[in-house]
């Protein structure tokens, strides 16, 4: 079936489109760039959100938010539309959401090392990325309405991968044939590596 749209599904439908109307228009972008040269930084341009890139959303995301005070001064000259430009709701979203997927960006990196083992990291770090979307539901008030939403959805989603945590030795195999939970060698990595004596 078609997939439901959540309040924060649409408010990255509006980053996206925010992000492509620089990214298709050479004319804009230069607009873009040009707002920045007073700027202590080279000047940037949006970042397009591509699902099968790695932290894609969250580079997006990083992107939108410092650009936000250069998109906010193009409205006030009226080189940017109000209606192109995010609502300040939408804004608060789009930090959050940056917050939210730090942890997992950084959790990734460290997972790519090449100059030291990884697969004895691996139920440390599930279980770091585990505390903090629990902390996340925990303090679910602290959050705006539709974050709330998407909280949930990446505990559950989070859940469907990795366990509940209660047991770190169960491995099964779920939807599709994923793994579920840690298998041996996750275990006997951790054991074996001195950093975790």
């Amino acid at each position: 079936g078609e997939k439901v749209k959540t309040p924060g599904s649409l408010i990255m439908e509006r980053a996206r489109a925010l992000s492509a109307h620089f990214i298709h228009s050479t004319q804009k972008r230069k607009k873009l760039l040009a707002a920045q040269v007073n700027s202590l930084k080279v000047p940037v341009g949006t970042i397009q959100d591509i699902c099968i890139r790695w932290w894609s959303t969250w580079n997006l995301t990083q992107r939108l938010m410092y650009l936000k005070p250069f998109f906010e001064m193009m409205v006030r000259q009226n080189e940017l539309s109000a209606e192109i430009n995010l609502s300040s709701s939408d804004w608060v979203y789009v930090e959050e959401l940056r917050d939210m997927l730090l942890p997992f960006k950084s959790a990734q990196e460290h997972l790519e090392g090449e100059k030291y083992c990884t697969i004895s990291c691996v139920i440390d770090i599930i279980a770091s990325l585990r505390k903090h979307l629990t902390n996340a539901l925990t303090n679910l008030n602290s959050y705006s309405p539709p974050m709330k939403g998407t909280v949930k959805v990446l505990h559950e989603s989070f859940k469907s991968y990795w366990g509940d945590g209660t047991n770190v030795c169960d491995f099964t195999r779920g939807n599709r044939n994923r793994v579920v939970g840690f298998s041996k060698y996750h275990l006997m990595g951790a054991c074996m590596d001195i950093r975790y004596k």
